[in-house]
């Protein structure tokens, strides 16, 4: 099968599109940077504590030129946050697990703690499509935890309306803003 974007030879699937290797990671790369861009997520001088090797991947790339001071971490440390004055938390929170701690929250009637120095970069992706992408770019990545029942449920109405996900995640922000 052929890149429905460049004609080269395609073996991933995306949004029902065959799409090869490079393509596929500029779309997701596109995907995250336009959610930076558009939510202001980063600023001049920002001290940013980042979380795993993808999210320092993309987050290197997204911010090109923007001077920001970078630091990595396994986990985050209380002291480590106070001592480097870090403005910015960014986790590896991917769409997947937006969807399912949102409707966690909503069966559970519970609101979403926000902390405003955490910021969720790869929300606007699936575990899936993260997965695919860092095999391309050959760096470890291991998805969080969920709970089992609710993975099977939105799993099970991806698969009958394929655009669920993200309509789910787009349901979850705009509650998120209203407060609700």
């Amino acid at each position: 099968m052929t890149c429905s974007i460049c004609g080269k030879k395609g073996k991933l699937e995306y949004k029902k599109e065959k799409l090869c290797d490079g393509c596929f990671c500029r779309i997701i790369e596109k995907r995250i940077r336009k959610n930076a861009r558009i939510n202001k997520l980063f600023s001049k001088g920002d001290k940013i504590l980042v979380q795993g090797d993808l999210a320092e991947l993309v987050l290197k790339d997204i911010i090109k030129g923007l001077p920001v001071k970078i630091f990595k971490r396994k986990a985050v440390n209380k002291e480590f946050i106070k001592k480097n004055k870090i403005d910015k938390i960014v986790v590896n929170w991917t769409m997947d697990d937006e969807i399912i701690n949102f409707l966690k929250n909503f069966f559970d009637g519970k609101k979403e703690k926000k902390d405003k120095k955490v910021v969720k970069l790869l929300k606007v992706v699936s575990d899936e499509d993260l997965k695919n992408f860092s095999k391309i770019k050959k760096i470890k990545f291991v998805p969080n935890k969920k709970d089992k029942n609710i993975v099977e449920m939105v799993e099970y109405m991806a698969e009958r309306y394929p655009d669920t996900k993200e309509k789910l995640l787009n349901s979850a922000i705009a509650l998120g803003k209203m407060g609700i």
